[in-house]
């Protein structure tokens, strides 16, 4: 079992555990654990469990768990979840859950649950369920069910229930 300290620096590769406090524009693929408490500018793929509570302009991809606290500018793919409280600017595909509190400006495409509280200026395609409480400028398309409170200006096709209680200037086709 071949393990590095936190002072190798030279893109450590297949690791086991890898755990370090501080570490930085490093290049880390094929681990089973991360979970560096301060973690910046790193490329992380195929991680089993990746949690670090501050993460900032990483690219991670094939992660069963994705849950920091702090996240921006991310490009995240083929998470199962992924549950930030603030995440901002991200490219995010093939999530099975994703249920932020605060999401702006985010591409979200093949999800299969998607309820945050606040979402604006989003892509979302092939949803089953959409249940935001405020959405705007959203482009939704495939979706099972979508019911906002306040959706408006959005481009909605193929829905099979679509009951918002305010919708203006929205172009609506092919619905049950």
């Amino acid at each position: 079992m071949v393990s590095y300290s936190s002072s190798a620096r030279n893109s450590p590769k297949v690791l086991t555990h890898y755990n370090p406090s501080q570490d930085s524009k490093g290049n880390v693929q094929n681990l089973t654990q991360y979970n560096p408490s301060q973690h910046s500018k790193v490329n992380v793929q195929i991680l089993t469990h990746y949690n670090p509570s501050q993460h900032s302009k990483g690219n991670v991809q094939n992660l069963s768990q994705y849950n920091p606290s702090q996240h921006s500018k991310g490009n995240v793919q083929n998470l199962t979840q992924y549950n930030p409280s603030q995440h901002s600017k991200g490219n995010v595909q093939n999530l099975t859950q994703y249920n932020p509190s605060q999401n702006s400006k985010v591409n979200v495409k093949n999800l299969t649950h998607n309820n945050p509280s606040q979402h604006s200026k989003g892509n979302v395609q092939n949803l089953t369920q959409y249940n935001p409480s405020q959405h705007s400028k959203v482009n939704v398309q495939n979706l099972t069910q979508y019911n906002p409170s306040q959706h408006s200006k959005d481009n909605v096709q193929n829905l099979t229930q679509y009951n918002p209680t305010q919708h203006s200037k929205g172009n609506v086709q092919n619905l049950t």
